[in-house]
């Protein structure tokens, strides 16, 4: 190999390494920032009853880290829940998704231990699953 590929192979290693250094460093999340629940879109195991919205506690203290500490049932079963958003925006909605069932599902999570169906839908014009 020529000195100039060693040089270009020798950049490029750098540079990945870089870049892999900077995504592999731990984030420091504060417990401002950090999120207090985990809102887990889940359903039925047999599939006889609702569909439903899980909010799990994450606060260290308290006793109550890693429990479910509300539900909301959305009416429905069988929907084989799917999708939700990565992260709650400020508007504080979660998008949930049925995808097999062509379902989705608005929730309002002002109150995050009582959230709320806000609004429910199949296919959007022609639009569907």
């Amino acid at each position: 190999m020529g000195l100039r590929k060693r040089f270009v192979w020798a950049l490029v290693s750098v540079v990945m390494l870089g870049f892999v250094g900077h995504f592999a460093r731990p984030r420091v999340v504060s417990a401002q920032t950090a999120p207090r629940y985990l809102f887990a879109w889940a359903g039925d195991e047999d599939r006889t009853d609702s569909d439903f919205l899980a909010v799990i506690d994450l606060q260290m203290d308290g006793g109550r880290y890693g429990t479910i500490v509300a539900t909301t049932p959305v009416g429905e079963k069988g929907l084989w829940p799917h999708h939700t958003e990565y992260q709650l925006g400020p508007g504080k909605t979660l998008f949930a998704n049925g995808f097999p069932a062509n379902r989705n599902f608005l929730f309002d999570l002002h109150n995050p231990l009582k959230p709320e169906v806000i609004a429910r839908f199949g296919s959007v014009g022609e639009l569907s699953f």
